[in-house]
Formats: C-alpha cells, sequence, structure tokens
C-alpha cells in the first residue's frame, strides 16, 4: 500500500510539475482501480463502496487502516504459529504432566 500512496504521490507531483495537473476524482478513481485489482482488500473495497463521502483522502486512510489490521492479523497469526512450533518441540512431559 506505501508504495501505492508513494506512486501517486510522484505521479502527482510530475503533472503539477508539467503544469498539467490530475484531478484528484481521477486519481481516487485510478487508486480504487489499482486497489481492486489485486484482490487483496476485496472486503475493505467493499466497504469503501458504501461509504456516504468518497473521496482521496477517505480512500487513504480507509485503506491504510486496511492494511494495519490485515499485518495486525498476520503478525498474530505468525506469533501463534511461533508458540504451537515451540510448544511441539517440549518434551511430552509438559504437555501431559498427569501422564508421566
Amino acid at each position: 500500500m506505501a508504495r501505492l500512496w508513494r506512486n501517486i504521490q510522484d505521479t502527482v507531483s510530475f503533472a503539477v510539475a508539467a503544469q498539467a495537473p490530475v484531478p484528484l476524482q481521477q486519481i481516487t478513481d485510478a487508486a480504487l482501480l489499482c486497489i481492486n485489482r489485486t484482490q487483496c482488500y476485496k472486503t475493505a473495497y467493499l466497504a469503501y463502496r458504501q461509504l456516504a463521502v468518497q473521496n482521496y483522502q477517505v480512500l487513504k486512510a480507509h485503506f491504510e487502516q486496511a492494511e494495519h489490521d490485515f499485518r495486525k492479523r498476520i503478525r498474530l497469526s505468525n506469533d501463534t504459529f511461533v508458540e504451537l512450533a515451540k510448544v511441539a518441540e517440549e518434551p511430552y512431559g509438559s504437555w501431559f504432566p498427569w501422564i508421566f
């Protein structure tokens, strides 16, 4: 996502420097098209389409939050995997102390 926002900012800067600014609605539409094509944020995309206010600032904030939530879920799942791997390395006695 950060790369998308950076590319958009670069495009806007080049357009302004060339004295051919791009309308914000066109930037918003292009960003939304890129996000939709990735298929990574389907739920967030659908949620955004239901918002009453749809502009670049709302789009950016909405998908930055979606990415933050996604990364948080990934971190949690990775932490869970690491914890399970640690448990798997322990001797059976620590899993079932009442058996031994």
